[in-house]
């Protein structure tokens, strides 16, 4: 018998071999097994099936995670753009967040189902690998090298000279800047105090 045929021969009576719980029917089915295959000694069978069940699949218990991975994407999103709150934070602004969503992406009701449903506790457990540690760090690296590059003028001291200007700018766009909508350029000048305001309309796509 080749070995192709052993293993075969083997495989077909593990089943049969576990569920034999008496030591005799056990060494029965071990000698029947044993002059098959050829083997003189009963140890090389039991050792083969040792290391096939040890070695078996074990299948995850518990439910099935109901989230899809598009919901997952979603969540994600939305995580990102709130500044990446906890689970128990996240959870109450998941409604007010899929609303506005809704609006602008496609997710149809069972999605939103789906996402609502979770627990904050598995909002953390989903997300734990997706922190963006970076964000923070580049805002304050940006912050600490503007503070550097541009001068700050000092309230105490005393401004004789016209032309100290304070320049702000405003888009009113309201959530969006796609469309038609108008620019507000405001400067003040820190001696006069004089306030000009100057208008432009802007179209984006």
């Amino acid at each position: 018998m080749s070995k192709q045929e052993i293993i075969e021969l083997l495989n077909s009576n593990a089943v049969k071999y576990r569920k034999t719980r008496f030591r005799k029917a056990k060494g029965e089915l071990l000698k029947q097994l044993m002059e098959l295959t050829g083997y003189k000694s009963s140890k090389s069978i039991i050792r083969y099936y040792s290391r096939a069940r040890k070695h078996k699949r074990v299948e995850k218990r518990g439910r099935l995670p109901k989230l899809q991975p598009c919901d997952i994407e979603f969540i994600k999103s939305i995580w990102l753009k709130s500044d990446q709150p906890c689970g128990k934070r996240l959870h109450p602004m998941l409604p007010t967040w899929l609303q506005a969503y809704s609006k602008r992406y496609k997710i149809d009701e069972e999605s939103q189902g789906r996402i609502l449903s979770v627990s904050p506790a598995t909002l953390d457990r989903v997300l734990s690998g997706s922190k963006v540690d970076d964000i923070h760090k580049a805002n304050k690296q940006t912050i600490s090298a503007l503070k550097h590059s541009i001068p700050i003028i000092d309230t105490t001291r005393k401004i004789d000279v016209p032309g100290h200007l304070y320049a702000d700018t405003v888009a009113h766009c309201g959530d969006s800047i796609r469309g038609n909508f108008v620019w507000t350029l405001t400067v003040t000048d820190d001696l006069t105090p004089l306030c000009l305001c100057s208008a432009g309309g802007v179209t984006c796509s």
